[in-house]
C-alpha cells in the first residue's frame, strides 16, 4: 500500500473540511453563476387535422425552483415537418415568462407526425430545447377519375397511433391519439381495446370527431400490447 506524505493528506484534508477543494469551488463557481432556462407548451388538444389551428400557451421557467422567467423576453417556437424542415416558425413576447400563440394548418399540409420547438436565444446555451410530436390528419376526399385505367384494389381502413411524446416509457402514464382512415382518406369511427400480451385490457378507446380521439395508459417494461378495433 502506497504511503503519502502527512503533509500532502494535512493540506487534502484542510480543503476538503473546509470545502474549497479545485472541484468543488469550480462546482460551486458554475452553480452560482450558471442560470437556466426552460419551456413548457401546453395545447389545446393532442391531435389535429389539416385546416385546423393548434393553440397553445407557453411556460418559461427559470432555475431548479420552476419559478416564471422574466430574463428572456422573445420566445422561438417552430413547427417541423417529418422532413426536419420547418413549416412555420413565429416569434412571440414574453410578459414575465407567459406568452401564447397558435399554428394555422393548411389545408394543403401533408398529414403525418409534427414536431413543435420552442426555446429563448438563452436555451440554446444549453441545448436544452422544448418538443413535443404532433400528429396531424387529413380530411381530403381522395377521387379517382372517372375514365382512369388503373386496376382496382382492395383498400382496407387504417388505424395509426400517437403517444403524445413521441414514444412510450414503461412506468409513465401516457396519452396516446390515434386516427382512423377509411379508404376514401377521410376519417371514418372507431373503437376497440388495447390489451397487453397476457390477455388484460389496459386501455379503451373510441373516436370523437373525423375518426380522431385518445386514450390513456400506463406502459409496464417488458410487456407488448395490441389493439382490436371496429370500424364504425
Amino acid at each position: 500500500m502506497k504511503k503519502w506524505p502527512l503533509f500532502f493528506l494535512l493540506f487534502l484534508y484542510c480543503f476538503i473540511a473546509n470545502g474549497q477543494s479545485p472541484v468543488v469551488l469550480k462546482l460551486k463557481n458554475y452553480t452560482s453563476n450558471h442560470i437556466s432556462e426552460k419551456t413548457y407548451l401546453h395545447f389545446d388538444k393532442p391531435y389535429y387535422a389539416t385546416g385546423d389551428t393548434i393553440y397553445f400557451k407557453a411556460y418559461v421557467t427559470l432555475g431548479e425552483k420552476h419559478q416564471l422567467s422574466d430574463l428572456s423576453g422573445v420566445l422561438h417556437v417552430d413547427l417541423i415537418n417529418s422532413g426536419n424542415k420547418i413549416e412555420q416558425g413565429i416569434k412571440l413576447p414574453l410578459v414575465n415568462g407567459l406568452a401564447w400563440g397558435d399554428f394555422v394548418l393548411p389545408d394543403t399540409l401533408a398529414p403525418g407526425n409534427y414536431r413543435i420547438r420552442a426555446y429563448t436565444r438563452w436555451m440554446l446555451n444549453d441545448g436544452n430545447l422544448f418538443e413535443q410530436t404532433i400528429p396531424v390528419g387529413s380530411v381530403h376526399t381522395q377521387k379517382v377519375p372517372e375514365n382512369s385505367t388503373a386496376k382496382s384494389v382492395i383498400a382496407k381502413p387504417d388505424l395509426q397511433f400517437f403517444p403524445e411524446s413521441g414514444q412510450l416509457i414503461a412506468g409513465l402514464p401516457a396519452r396516446v391519439a390515434f386516427k382512423a382512415i377509411g379508404v376514401n382518406g377521410l376519417g371514418i369511427g372507431a373503437k376497440g381495446s388495447v390489451t397487453d400480451n397476457t390477455g388484460r385490457e389496459v386501455g379503451h378507446f373510441e373516436s370523437a370527431h373525423l375518426g380522431m380521439g385518445s386514450f390513456s395508459f400506463t406502459p409496464e417494461a417488458g410487456k407488448s400490447y395490441k389493439a382490436s378495433v371496429i370500424f364504425t
